[in-house]
């Protein structure tokens, strides 16, 4: 789905089609039904948020995890280094 043309819009485009939509949508709609979709529709895109909102925050916790572990790595590869020219001293 990451391919559709929808992905690829500019900011601009993708707000007007939104705004077209909304427009297109309430045509025939009574003012309870109208309510009813709006609700519906922010809910399914406040549950997508929430996925990736937590997806993103999964990625970069691990990703800052692994940078931690070779950060250490690192540490330890000098600390050593230092104990050995120490030693020679």
């Amino acid at each position: 789905m990451a391919s559709s043309p929808l992905f690829s819009l500019p900011p601009g485009a993708a707000a007007a089609l939104s705004a077209l939509l909304g427009l297109a949508l309430s045509g025939e709609l009574t003012w309870a039904q109208q309510n009813t979709l709006g609700n519906l529709l922010m809910l399914v895109g406040q549950t997508l948020e929430t996925v990736a909102a937590q997806g993103q925050e999964q990625q970069a916790s691990s990703s800052g995890d692994s940078r931690l572990d070779a950060l250490e790595q690192r540490l330890g590869a000098v600390e050593r280094a230092l104990e050995g020219s120490g030693s020679q001293a």
